[in-house]
């Protein structure tokens, strides 16, 4: 290698040595660091890709339309929003549900007066 050309102890006195010894690990340091921020930048980049491939997708990503929906309020008062096509279902909490249920009813009871 290049970093160890012309490395004759014998004929060196102390100084020289020691700068000698100084430049070859100035040069093995830079060759780690660069090698250690390659390898890492390639590690976030490998996981951050595996991170994104496994991240579930939001409820809230597309609009449901009435044709493809189905809500409903079960005994217990929570809101059942099912797809029509999948057969997959949403269950919310019980709040939800009767919030939605009374306005539905409100409006139904307005459009009737």
């Amino acid at each position: 290698m290049s970093i160890f050309r012309n490395l004759n102890i014998k004929y060196m006195n102390r100084e020289q040595l020691i700068n000698r010894a100084k430049e070859i690990f100035k040069k093995i340091s830079n060759l780690t660091y660069v090698s250690l921020f390659l390898a890492s930048g390639f590690a976030v980049g490998y996981y951050s890709h595996e991170m994104k491939s496994h991240l579930k997708t939001s409820e809230f990503d597309h609009v449901r339309t009435v044709k493809n929906t189905s809500a409903a309020v079960n005994e217990s008062g929570e809101l059942l929003i099912l797809d029509r096509i999948s057969g997959d279902y949403s269950i919310y909490s019980d709040s939800v549900g009767k919030m939605i249920f009374d306005i539905y009813a409100s409006r139904l009871y307005y459009q009737t007066k």
